[in-house]
């Protein structure tokens, strides 16, 4: 493949002043990288003619496969950026032969498109149908995702199929909408891994097409392996990378799931082998000792300062409640109907929490915030898009740890640390030392005593056993179920 990208640039770098003719680009350079992609020449038809509405269109390039397999190449000029309406445009020669896939190019861009993924916001938004994106380096120019240039093939496409993987996290990408800078980190890790699977001798297995049994497949192992392949002769990761990146791969799982993608999905205990295959020793000291009271009376002055009840309810969501990301997420799509401020509650998942004053405050100025600029919020944390309020998604929580509570204390390595994972494990910790029982931590942060246990200590635990047992207490030896029979006085 690098052999071929190589002598890919060579061949541009020849044409020079020949590249004005989108007849030269395709001559020179489209047809010579289809067949090295390996589709046959003879299958090539081209200005292939389409018929819409008694309105002749041409297509550049209709490559004909065996039943209805087909793909359209749309070429420009090598010297043109291309944009929304290119792609637009190929999208409706694709639809219009109801073909699924089509490569968009100028010899340098590659857009690889799939007109069967489902947009989950504007009808007219086609680049969330855009499954990969590759861009030719030439001289000093840098490329991008070269090495993805070979899920463009027939192979890949359309025998192991294995460029499905990609159209799966294009889907993912299209139901679970994300800022530049977070969809860029997750893609890294997506690509990597289903590069590594592919790699493997996985195919992308579909026994009919209401069901994708190719990702039903995964499983936490092959991820492990995948981590452990990026970190030859046994180098460690360094910080949360690891569990970043088992975060990225679960949250694509998850909703793919949740919107009926998929069936359902074996990545669910992934967090669990990640810890316990990668334990992270960087800063764990430091690390133990950052959810503290002075901490946090120094992040909610901060965050008060910034006059934003959404950033302090987040915090508190996190540090007192210790729900997760998701947990913050369906609070914050509540109706308000769900908080009760005669009463000092608040109901989620069928359960009754009370409220903290700090939340109780937040919330009721959050409430009194809209009503005044006139926002007709059904949920209680909303933003806009477009002309509709919706409730908020998780990079509004990670924003609040992101771009605020990390830059309170720069010069502290440990702070870079502060993240809604860490703040609940912590808490976790700290609520077990300070006497609640496993029962009244899984009540509280919604946790299972499993993932409790994976952030309390056996030397904690046994601490925390002596310590009752010895005060006798109803938690300690006056409970023992056989106390009477082996105490008594024979």
């Amino acid at each position: 493949m690098q052999d071929m990208i190589e002598e890919l640039k060579l061949r541009l770098q020849k044409l020079k002043g020949k590249t004005d003719s989108e007849e030269n680009l395709k001559v020179h350079i489209i047809m010579w990288l289809l067949e090295k992609l390996g589709y046959d020449r003879d299958d090539m038809d081209f200005e292939h003619s389409l018929c819409r509405k008694d309105k002749v269109r041409y297509a550049d390039i209709y490559v004909q496969l065996n039943g209805n397999n087909g793909l359209f190449v749309e070429t420009k000029k090598y010297g043109k950026d291309l944009e929304w309406d290119d792609i637009k445009q190929l999208e409706e020669y694709m639809n219009m032969h109801q073909i699924i896939w089509g490569i968009l190019t100028n010899g340098r861009q590659y857009y690889l498109i799939n007109s069967s993924i489902i947009l989950n916001g504007s009808k007219n938004d086609v680049l969330g149908r855009v499954v990969l994106y590759v861009e030719i380096g030439i001289g000093k120019g840098k490329g991008k995702n070269e090495k993805y240039l070979k899920y463009y093939s027939e192979k890949n496409i359309f025998e192991d199929k294995g460029t499905y993987f990609y159209r799966d996290i294009a889907q993912f990408f299209a139901f679970h909408q994300l800022k530049d800078s977070s969809k860029e980190k997750y893609q890294n890790t997506l690509y990597n891994f289903f590069n590594y699977y592919v790699q493997g001798g996985h195919k992308y297995t579909i026994y009919n097409w209401d069901r994708h049994l190719a990702l039903e497949e995964v499983t936490v192992n092959d991820v492990i392996d995948f981590l452990k392949a990026e970190r030859p002769f046994g180098r460690p990761y360094s910080g949360n990378v690891p569990k970043a990146k088992c975060a990225h791969i679960i949250t694509m799982f998850q909703v793919l799931e949740e919107m009926g993608y998929i069936g359902s999905h074996r990545v669910k205990n992934l967090l669990e082998r990640a810890h316990e295959e990668f334990e992270v020793k960087d800063g764990e000291e430091n690390f133990c000792n950052l959810l503290t009271k002075n901490n946090i009376n120094t992040i909610l002055n901060k965050l008060k300062e910034t006059n934003k009840p959404n950033k302090i309810m987040i915090f508190t969501l996190c540090s007192y409640y210790g729900f997760d990301r998701n947990t913050i997420v369906e609070f914050f799509a509540l109706p308000w109907e769900c908080v009760d401020f005669l009463n000092h509650k608040f109901m989620l998942h069928g359960r009754n929490y009370h409220m903290v004053s700090l939340l109780e405050n937040a919330l009721h100025d959050m409430k009194e915030k809209y009503k005044s600029r006139g926002i007709k919020a059904k949920a209680i944390y909303v933003s806009k898009k477009g002309s509709r309020y919706l409730p908020v998604n998780k990079d509004s929580v990670n924003a609040v740890f992101d771009e605020d509570i990390k830059k309170i204390n720069e010069g502290d390595e440990s702070w870079k640390l502060f993240n809604p994972q860490n703040t609940r494990a912590l808490l976790i910790s700290a609520m077990f030392d300070s006497g609640c029982s496993l029962e009244e931590i899984s009540y509280l942060t919604g946790a299972s005593v499993s993932q409790i246990l994976r952030y309390v200590t056996n030397e904690q635990i046994i601490k925390a056993g002596e310590k009752r047992w010895k005060n006798g207490s109803k938690k300690g030896k006056d409970n023992h179920p056989f106390k009477d029979i082996f105490d008594e006085v024979l």
